[in-house]
């Protein structure tokens, strides 16, 4: 990873938390922390967690642990970005469950862009 990737990263993961601490509870009383960006949005809910602070709306979600779950919770996120007309340009909700660090961080940017 570059110096430039790593400080994209830094601050992608400063946005989520920053954007889940000013909401403080984003699933009742449960507050969601991102410690390794790529890693902690594997199972979808973080970014779920994310978007529904930032949007303000409720969306579903897998409880399961398994991958299948993993990746639907993913495409929840992906379904609703793009009802929200958000571009999202080769991002699949595998790229995102593999932990794929440039498809990550062009989602979470894409994210941050959109919700400024």
């Amino acid at each position: 990873m570059t110096l430039r990737d790593y400080v994209r990263a830094e601050l992608a993961t400063r946005f989520i938390l920053c954007r889940n601490e000013a909401t403080c509870v984003v699933t009742g009383t449960v507050r969601k922390h991102v410690n390794d960006l790529y890693e902690d949005l594997r199972d979808g809910h973080n970014l779920i967690s994310l978007l529904e602070a930032l949007s303000g709306d409720t969306l579903p979600r897998e409880k399961g642990r398994m991958r299948f779950h993993r990746l639907q919770n993913v495409q929840i996120a992906l379904d609703y970005l793009k009802r929200r007309q958000v571009k999202l340009v080769n991002i699949r909700n595998d790229d995102i469950t593999d932990g794929n660090p440039k498809l990550t961080l062009g989602l979470i940017w894409t994210i941050i862009l959109h919700f400024q």
